[in-house]
């Protein structure tokens, strides 16, 4: 969130030298990935800030157009895997139906990267594939999908995994797994998974956070309200300070209307 303005600007000289630059097939292919990539980016930033419906989701589709455009693979993977993430949060946010279009945007994902050895990234779409299912009370697919995920993070990693996909571990697998079993009601056992997730001494700053927070929400599913303020005000100097995530804030939700509840200072 804290980058979004200065990714915005990005993007937007990108897209102007797309309307307005002369240049050659081969180079305006690669423009495009470029253009695509600071789409995403700036994509990003507006989801992280909180904008779940306008901005993000305008730059995605600018993204996957130029993805097409360019004939670009690996960048269409990446933006359908931003979509799906995005569909996934919007239909938490009570419209539903909208994991039926992030079901589509993994299986799209996956097609694509048919081809692609990075185990991470067969890991990440399986993942999020899974917390779709949990989503529309599939348990089935909802372990078939983790089920797979698991075994692509067991093949290992690649040192030539592109950045933007590094943050896929065993640590983030955690985190889709506990999501899906507290949407199948089944949080108590969800707890294990979010401490786990948290013992990884090389997670950066802001994951540490929603991490963390997602701790503090399933302790409150579990109806464990005072573990899940204490996990909650844990969370609370990384958002005054360091980590400028709406996104992780509003994940806390659940903990001040658990507090509220027992009148928890």
């Amino acid at each position: 969130a804290g980058v979004l303005k200065q990714s915005l600007r990005a993007w937007h000289r990108a897209r102007r030298m797309l309307e307005e630059g002369s240049y050659s097939d081969q180079t305006g292919r690669g423009l495009m990935s470029a253009a695509g990539d600071l789409a995403i980016r700036a994509g990003w930033a507006s989801y992280d800030s909180g904008d779940q419906r306008g901005l993000a989701r305008q730059l995605y589709t600018e993204a996957l157009l130029l993805a097409g455009h360019a004939s670009d693979d690996a960048l269409a993977v990446h933006v359908l895997e931003n979509m799906t993430l995005q569909s996934l949060n919007l239909a938490r946010a009570g419209r539903p139906g909208l994991a039926r279009e992030a079901i589509k945007f993994s299986e799209r994902a996956a097609e694509l990267a048919g081809r692609d050895p990075a185990p991470r990234l067969h890991a990440l779409i399986a993942a999020r594939e899974a917390v779709a299912y949990s989503l529309l009370g599939d348990s089935r697919g909802f372990r078939s999908a983790m089920g797979r995920a698991w075994r692509e993070l067991e093949r290992g990693s690649g040192d030539d995994d592109p950045l933007w996909l590094r943050f896929m571990g065993v640590a983030e697998a955690r985190t889709h797994e506990a999501r899906g079993l507290v949407l199948l009601g089944e949080a108590e056992a969800a707890v294990g998974l979010c401490q786990g997730s948290l013992q990884d001494p090389g997670l950066p700053p802001r994951n540490r956070a929603f991490y963390h927070a997602q701790l503090a929400s399933t302790l409150a599913a579990c109806g464990d309200v005072s573990g899940a303020v204490s996990e909650g005000l844990a969370v609370l100097p990384a958002l005054e300070h360091q980590v400028a995530s709406l996104r992780t804030l509003r994940e806390l939700s659940p903990v001040r209307s658990a507090a509220g509840q027992i009148g928890a200072e």
